[in-house]
């Protein structure tokens, strides 16, 4: 204590000017999470900036930003009935569109979203929010995931300009923003994974002796692996039309109905990625 004391002279100047640098980037991030185009909430962004400088005098050494971010975020919605950020349950299924929809609202980004991907499944979630993410793509926003571990699916959206600024002042507070739905959920959106599931699917065809289920399956994998295959996109379409098809009369095991269900979602991130101009297959 007494060393702290001499010493004190030196080193709470520092601490201060730390913790106000800490409190003015955090403030830098909030700015971006609200809308600048709009003014959603009848204030000024000095006003919002100043109203956080005031309340935000906690220990920057010690600071829950994670705590902080989701405490004000939710006053800003309570006091002035916006979505600034989406808060949905990890099998909340029926709150994927209704919340997702409401941010573009708050935004005054035009267009209702809705998820193809989307079904009664609790695994579909990650696959709708990557397909938000992509449909975002074209009118110049993305969806930042924000993992502060929690069991639900937490997020926001950004301008595409501000992404960049926006995680790198989130790592300097420790908050785990990404702006990479497909690689943070492990959900590949490539060739390979498409033949990886046709693969399994004929192998447990073949040890169900199910001819026509192998027959369909080999004909897309041959498709696929020829290098001389002029419209893969033709291709795709029509193996998500026969996948779609088949699953009214299949009598899929669970192991197989897991890899059709995850294969059709694929198929369809697949068509919104085009469509936003992002690299393909």
């Amino acid at each position: 204590m007494s060393f702290g004391l001499i010493f004190s002279p030196i080193w709470y100047p520092i601490y201060l000017i730390i913790r106000k640098q800490k409190h003015l980037l955090y403030l830098e991030l909030l700015s971006l999470i609200i809308s600048r185009d709009v003014d959603v909430f009848g204030v000024t962004q000095h006003d919002v900036q100043m109203k956080k400088i005031k309340s935000a005098s906690t220990d920057a050494f010690t600071f829950d930003y994670d705590m902080l971010l989701m405490d004000q975020l939710n006053e800003l919605i309570e006091e002035k009935e916006s979505w600034l950020v989406a808060r949905i349950d990890w099998k909340a299924t029926d709150e994927v569109e209704p919340q997702l929809n409401a941010l573009l609202t708050t935004h005054n980004i035009k267009g209702h979203f809705r998820a193809t991907t989307l079904s009664e499944s609790v695994d579909s979630i990650p696959f709708a929010l990557c397909e938000f993410d992509y449909w975002l793509v074209n009118k110049q926003y993305r969806f930042i995931l924000w993992d502060q571990g929690s069991d639900e699916y937490t997020g926001f959206i950004c301008e595409t300009s501000s992404c960049e600024r926006l995680l790198e002042l989130a790592k300097k507070l420790t908050l785990t923003f990404k702006v990479d739905m497909a690689n943070e959920f492990n959900i590949c959106v490539d060739k390979a994974t498409v033949i990886e599931h046709l693969t399994f699917l004929i192998a447990s065809s073949k040890a169900r002796n199910i001819k026509q289920d192998i027959d369909t399956f080999s004909f897309f994998v041959d498709g696929l692996n020829d290098p001389e295959c002029s419209d893969i996109n033709a291709l795709y379409e029509s193996l998500y039309s026969q996948t779609c098809g088949m699953m009214r009369y299949a009598d899929y095991t669970d192991e197989e109905y897991e890899k059709v269900m995850s294969l059709i979602h694929i198929l369809q991130l697949y068509e919104v990625k085009m469509k936003a101009g992002l690299s393909d297959f």
